[in-house]
């Protein structure tokens, strides 16, 4: 596992479509829209799995089900 300062980025919904998670690094938090977006790896190579994503808003964590409480976008990058 790479030992990496993390960061935060800030994005649009369209740039979110161009990027991926994986060129990501863990702990790197990742806001678009309403969104954020925190890059968890783990034990595993790919952050899709332990990545979760807050409702700036309402400081709740989402269901992982896509389109339930996670947009379609946000689970597309997360997938990448």
């Amino acid at each position: 596992m790479r030992k990496e300062r993390a960061m935060i980025y800030k994005k649009t919904r369209k740039e979110l479509k161009e990027l991926k998670a994986s060129s990501f690094h863990n702990g790197d938090v990742i806001e678009v829209s309403k969104y954020y977006i925190f890059i968890k790896y783990g034990k595993y190579k790919k952050p899709s799995l332990r990545s979760y994503v807050v409702n700036i808003d309402t400081l709740r964590t989402l269901d992982c089900t896509p389109g339930i409480d996670v947009p379609y976008y946000i689970d597309d990058f997360l997938s990448r």
